[in-house]
């Protein structure tokens, strides 16, 4: 064994600190890679034009936002419910 592999087995640190990083924009682009993947998996008999994907990431991203929101207030009125349940009893 070379001195590098004794160094990973005595600090496996050393394996997280030589991996490069992904910034977001490439974790980004990776994940609208397979979205794109999965849309021409799914629909293989139609062209999908980049306009068409796009708006179709866009519609998800709304999607999430509008999920995020309702959670959120939801949150706020059960939590509003409950502390007045425990103020009339």
């Amino acid at each position: 064994m070379d001195k590098f592999n004794l160094k990973m087995i005595a600090n496996p640190y050393l394996l997280k600190h030589n991996q490069k990083k992904k910034d977001n924009t490439q974790i980004e682009r990776e994940n609208n890679d397979l979205l794109y993947q999965f849309l021409d998996y799914k629909y293989k008999s139609l062209y999908i034009n980049p306009e068409l994907y796009y708006d179709i990431i866009n519609l998800i991203d709304e999607e999430i936002k509008d999920y995020e929101i309702n959670l959120i207030v939801e949150e706020i009125i059960n939590g509003s419910i409950n502390i007045v349940i425990r103020e009339n009893n």
